[in-house]
């Protein structure tokens, strides 16, 4: 399980940090002017969050124009005696580790979220039911559903906004001043 960090932000500290969040195409130059701080100082705030593991930048790539045509989410609830490191030691988590249609993996004892990215509804499914059955022969899923999402048929509507999400925990971790 990952540790929490803990962590204070000055008020100004939380401005730029929600700034980042909030406008994350912006460049230094475009958020300083944006929520009216000095381009250095965004930037030696961003280094700082990146250094301290609290804000990170990824890239994530346009799926569509790539010709993935599927989202697939397979999430559900293990069965509790069949903990993490039973798990680990098996060849369907091996298989399923090894997909590279396997995007984002989440687990935890109890519970587990798989994002897949698939140009083939076929070929994916061939080797994810092998892996799901092979979980569920030895008793690991007690609970499985998956979504199959097809990404011509849909229009992003929002992208990974967190800034509302995170507006009340800056509030909560701000230095008293």
């Amino acid at each position: 399980m990952q540790a929490q960090v803990q962590f204070t932000l000055t008020k100004k500290e939380a401005k730029v940090f929600y700034g980042l969040i909030k406008n994350p195409g912006l460049t230094d130059t475009e958020l300083a002017t944006e929520i009216g701080v000095n381009r250095s100082y965004v930037s030696a705030i961003k280094n700082k969050l990146k250094r301290d593991k609290i804000f990170a930048s990824i890239l994530v790539p346009d799926l569509s124009a790539l010709g993935c045509e599927l989202l697939i989410f397979a999430y559900g609830k293990f069965n509790p005696p069949c903990n993490a490191n039973m798990r680990k030691k098996s060849t369907a988590f091996k298989n399923l580790s090894k997909m590279p249609e396997l995007v984002y993996a989440r687990e935890c004892d109890c519970d587990f979220i798989y994002i897949f990215a698939s140009k083939n509804l076929t070929e994916l499914r061939e080797k994810f039911d092998v892996a799901i059955s092979d979980y569920k022969k030895r008793d690991f899923i007690l609970e499985l559903c998956v979504v199959e999402f097809p990404i011509k048929l849909s229009n992003v509507t929002n992208f990974f906004n967190f800034a509302p999400a995170i507006k009340g925990c800056i509030r909560n971790c701000m230095k008293g001043e």
